[in-house]
């Protein structure tokens, strides 16, 4: 299989009407932590690695307009937000995951986010020492992450994404009928245990990111009458943003 064509070129490095920058830092200069420089974003055959230049980022143009999605929703919530500092999003060899599945970055439909920051970039959550020291706003913005794309990898999931988020539209954004059954990991069952503890302080059982009678009592007490299960979750995702992002209300 072949990486998705390219055919429309498009060049952007803002979202939110050129409010909020797209950033990179991770280069010798720009490290982990920091704020980066500003870089070009954009969907063309070119690809630019060297360092002095703009490092390009490619996604299809349906996943572009998630990534819009996204800032747009949680811009309600940060309403001074300022910039997402990217940890990369797109890959030029293509290549397969473990299961030989094609990988969502080769495809233009995935992307890592190393930090977010508002307040004119004086204030941020940098997902590496976050998940410790700042878990409710971490999961208030991954509330977010996750009503709009279906895969999200955290902290939680594995060591691998202790520093960043992975996002990709690989899967919709709803709880799927296997993620209830209780018989594996899950990545979604894992944050709703996650949040249920952590923002509405429930005791929903070991956060195995399996789906059990205590988790699932949790949840049914958490959402009442608006819905359990696969019907509430998405209402759910967003109770968790505005209730862990509450203390930007005072």
């Amino acid at each position: 299989m072949e990486p998705t064509p390219q055919s429309e070129t498009r060049t952007y490095s803002t979202f939110g009407g050129g409010r909020i920058l797209i950033r990179y830092a991770r280069t010798a200069k720009d490290p982990y932590w920091a704020l980066g420089k500003p870089r070009i974003v954009r969907w063309t055959p070119a690809f630019e690695a060297a360092l002095g230049k703009p490092r390009i980022v490619r996604w299809t143009p349906a996943f572009e307009a998630k990534v819009a999605c996204f800032v747009e929703e949680l811009s309600h919530l940060l309403p001074d937000l300022s910039s997402l500092v990217l940890a990369g999003a797109w890959h030029d060899k293509w290549r397969t995951d473990k299961d030989h599945k094609p990988c969502r970055h080769c495809q233009g439909r995935a992307i890592d986010i190393d930090s977010v920051w508002w307040d004119n970039d004086c204030m941020s959550l940098v997902t590496e020492t976050a998940y410790g020291t700042n878990r409710k706003t971490y999961l208030g913005i991954e509330a977010v992450l996750r009503r709009t794309f279906g895969t999200v990898l955290n902290w939680a999931y594995d060591s691998e994404h202790h520093d960043h988020w992975h996002c990709d539209d690989g899967t919709a954004p709803v709880l799927r009928p296997g993620d209830l059954t209780g018989k594996a990991r899950n990545s979604r069952v894992l944050f709703i245990q996650d949040a249920l503890q952590t923002v509405f302080g429930c005791d929903c059982g070991p956060m195995d990111g399996k789906w059990g009678p205590l988790t699932n009592s949790a949840f049914c007490g958490v959402m009442g009458n608006r819905g359990g299960g696969r019907e509430g979750y998405p209402d759910f995702l967003k109770r968790v943003a505005e209730k862990a992002l509450h203390w930007r209300d005072g």
